[in-house]
C-alpha cells in the first residue's frame, strides 16, 4: 500500500493507511512519505508488515540505516524507482539522481537491507508490460532480494520476471482491470514449477 499523498508531500493519510492495515487480516507493506523512525515504528504498530523508504534512503542514509537497525531487515524494504534510462527517481518521482538501477540495488543490499521494491515509474500504471532489457541489468545474484513494479499488464509478465529470478511482482492496474487474477497467477507459476 503506497500513501501517495505522503509520498508527493501532499499530505498524510497515516490514520487511514492504519485503518486499512488494521482491518484487511493480511500482511501489508507500507510505503511513502516514510521519512524518519517514528513514522516508521507507527506504521508498525498499527500493524503493517513493512515499511518502505525511499527518498530518505538516498537523501538521509543515516536515518534509514537507524530504520533498519530498530525494525530488523524483515520490516523494512528500500524503494528503487527508476525512470525511463533506468536512473533512480526521488521525492515522488519528480528528482531524478544520477544513481543506476543497478548500483542502487548493490547499495542497498550492501547496506544490509534484505528487500527491495524496484519499480520502473515509467511504466507504472501502464500496462505496458514489464521492460525486461533493463531488468537484465540487475545481477542475478541481487534478484532474490528484489520485487518488480512497473508495466505488468498479464500473466505472461509475471513468469518472465519469476523466470529471471526476481523475488516478487506487483500486480497493480492489471488485477485492478481484470487482466490478471490471483487464482491464474499461483496456477501458472505452479505448473511452469517456477
Amino acid at each position: 500500500m503506497v500513501d501517495l499523498n505522503a509520498a508527493l508531500g501532499l499530505g498524510d493519510n497515516e490514520a487511514l493507511v492504519s485503518d486499512v492495515v488494521r482491518a484487511v487480516g493480511v500482511r501489508v507493506q507500507v510505503g511513502g512519505g516514510v521519512r524518519d523512525l517514528a513514522k516508521a515504528e507507527r506504521l508498525i504498530r498499527a500493524g503493517a508488515e513493512r515499511v518502505v523508504v525511499g527518498s530518505i534512503y538516498y537523501r538521509s542514509r543515516d536515518e534509514a540505516l537507524k530504520i533498519l537497525r530498530v525494525l530488523g531487515d524483515e520490516h523494512v524494504a528500500v524503494a528503487v524507482d527508476f525512470g525511463q534510462d533506468a536512473n533512480v527517481l526521488v521525492h515522488g518521482w519528480r528528482e531524478q539522481t544520477s544513481l543506476s538501477l543497478v548500483d542502487a540495488v548493490e547499495n542497498v543490499l550492501a547496506d544490509g537491507f534484505k528487500h527491495v521494491l524496484a519499480t520502473d515509474v515509467f511504466r507504472d500504471g501502464t500496462l505496458a508490460g514489464v521492460n525486461p532489457a533493463v531488468l537484465a541489468s540487475v545481477p542475478p545474484g541481487f534478484r532474490k532480494s528484489v520485487v518488480v513494479g512497473g508495466g505488468v499488464a498479464s500473466v505472461s509478465d509475471v513468469l518472465k520476471i519469476r523466470e529471471m529470478g526476481f523475488a516478487g511482482v506487483v500486480l497493480g492496474k492489471a488485477l485492478y482491470e481484470g487482466r490478471v487474477n490471483l487464482p491464474e497467477v499461483r496456477a501458472v507459476m505452479v505448473n511452469s514449477g517456477v
